[in-house]
């Protein structure tokens, strides 16, 4: 569980410090290079996210912020 908090507080503050990239209305970070990099915090952003809701499908059991809440 406590790997998910990690997860979840890495996400926070990845928007929080690029806010203002991840802002679509900005123009000034509408360049290609900017927009490069947007792409690539939006990547890192979807992995943390997935990696909070980790899901093993062979068992159907959700691991992550659901781990102590499964079914016994």
């Amino acid at each position: 569980m406590y790997y998910s908090a990690i997860g979840l507080l890495a996400a926070l503050i990845l928007l929080v410090e690029n806010l203002d990239i991840l802002a679509f209305g900005n123009k000034e970070f509408m360049t290609p290079s900017w927009t490069v990099y947007r792409r690539f915090l939006i990547a890192i952003l979807v992995y943390y996210l997935t990696d909070i809701h980790l899901i093993n499908f062979s068992t159907c059991t959700v691991f992550g912020l659901f781990y102590p809440h499964r079914a016994r």
